[in-house]
C-alpha cells in the first residue's frame, strides 16, 4: 500500500533539452532528437541526419512556430545556412534539402561523345563546330579535349594551298608588243585632246 501522494509521482527523466522558444523544444537521447511543440512530440530524427534537421527546421518556420534567428542560435547553425534551406524547400521540395554531390563530376560528355570529339580533332574541326553538333558548348568541348589530354589552342586545318602558277619568264623587247587595243585607245584619247583643246 501507498503511503504518501510522494510515491505516487515519478521522477522525471532529466534529458538535455535545448529551448528554441516559449513553444518549440528540442530534446537529445541515444544520438537522436526530438522536437517538442508545446509539449508534444512532433519530429523526431537521428542527430547526424542534416536532411531531417533542415526539414523540421523549415517546416517550423514555414508554420510561424520558429524564427530564423532562434533556430540558427540552438542548433548553432549559420543564418545563410537556414535561409539556404528555406529557398531549396521552396522550389525543389524535401528532395532540395539532400545534400548534392560536390566537386569533379566525371566524365561529362560520355565514351561515345568522347570517341566523337576525337575523331572531329584529327579532322581538325574546331571546338566551336563540335560544340554544335554534340549541342554542349565549345568551352564543354575544350575541357573535355584538355582533359583527354588533346592540344587545345593550336589550328588543326590543313591550309589549302593554292594552285601553282607557272611562272613566265620577261620577254625580250622585241617580243613584248603593246596590243592593239591599247595602241588604238591611246589613239582615241589623242583626238579627244586635240578637239578639246582647239
Amino acid at each position: 500500500m501507498i503511503d504518501t501522494k510522494q510515491d505516487l509521482l515519478l521522477e522525471p527523466e532529466t534529458l538535455p533539452v535545448r529551448v528554441l522558444n516559449g513553444q518549440c523544444q528540442l530534446r537529445e537521447t541515444d544520438g537522436m532528437r526530438t522536437v517538442l511543440l508545446a509539449g508534444i512530440p512532433v519530429f523526431h530524427y537521428s542527430k547526424d541526419d542534416k536532411a531531417a534537421e533542415a526539414l523540421w527546421v523549415v517546416q517550423g518556420i514555414d508554420s510561424g512556430w520558429l524564427k530564423t534567428a532562434e533556430v540558427a542560435s540552438a542548433l548553432e547553425l549559420n543564418r545563410v545556412t537556414v535561409y539556404r534551406n528555406c529557398r531549396r524547400y521552396v522550389s525543389d521540395g524535401t528532395l532540395g534539402l539532400v545534400s548534392r554531390k560536390r566537386g569533379p563530376k566525371g566524365a561529362r560528355l560520355g565514351t561515345e561523345r568522347e570517341v566523337a570529339i576525337r575523331k572531329w580533332h584529327a579532322a581538325g574541326k574546331s571546338a566551336y563546330e563540335m560544340g554544335g553538333l554534340l549541342g554542349v558548348s565549345h568551352n564543354t568541348v575544350l575541357s573535355a579535349m584538355r582533359r583527354m589530354g588533346l592540344e587545345v589552342g593550336t589550328p588543326r586545318r590543313k591550309q589549302e594551298s593554292l594552285p601553282l602558277v607557272p611562272v613566265q619568264e620577261p620577254k625580250t623587247p622585241s617580243e613584248s608588243r603593246t596590243p592593239d587595243v591599247v595602241i588604238k585607245s591611246a589613239r582615241f584619247f589623242s583626238t579627244i585632246e586635240s578637239d578639246i583643246c582647239q
